[in-house]
């Protein structure tokens, strides 16, 4: 059983869920209404209705699930493959370069910190 505080953890809650929903009602009722009203031009805004038909062809007929496949590979998984492949060896590296001068140097400061006010230090 979920509590408030459980909900409000995870950031799930019926109010959001509802308010969400009922947004998005709003939205295609205004969406209908400016175009099947003749508010808009069809040529300027199409209506919901064309609007679905035509995502299911681009989907259906027109293979357009291997282009958002393709794209999403080229932009989002490449890119981070890519960056993942430079950045852990080159921070391998920096780290192994200088470890050994960063675990010596902070000791010399805490040293002089715990020292009392006598003592001056530069860090």
């Amino acid at each position: 059983m979920t509590t408030s505080s459980d909900a409000s953890q995870t950031g799930f809650s019926t109010r959001k869920l509802a308010l969400g929903l009922a947004f998005f009602a709003l939205f295609v009722a205004a969406w209908s209404l400016a175009t099947f009203g003749g508010f808009v031009s069809k040529t300027f805004l199409a209506d919901p209705i064309t609007m679905v038909k035509e995502g299911y062809a681009l989907f259906a007929q027109h293979g357009f699930a291997k282009d958002v496949g393709i794209t999403i590979w080229r932009d989002r998984l490449a890119g981070f493959v890519l960056a993942a492949a430079l950045a852990v060896p080159l921070g391998i590296r920096g780290w192994a370069r200088t470890s050994r001068s960063r675990r010596f140097s902070n000791r010399s400061c805490l040293r002089a910190l715990f020292a009392g006010r006598r003592r001056s230090f530069h860090c």
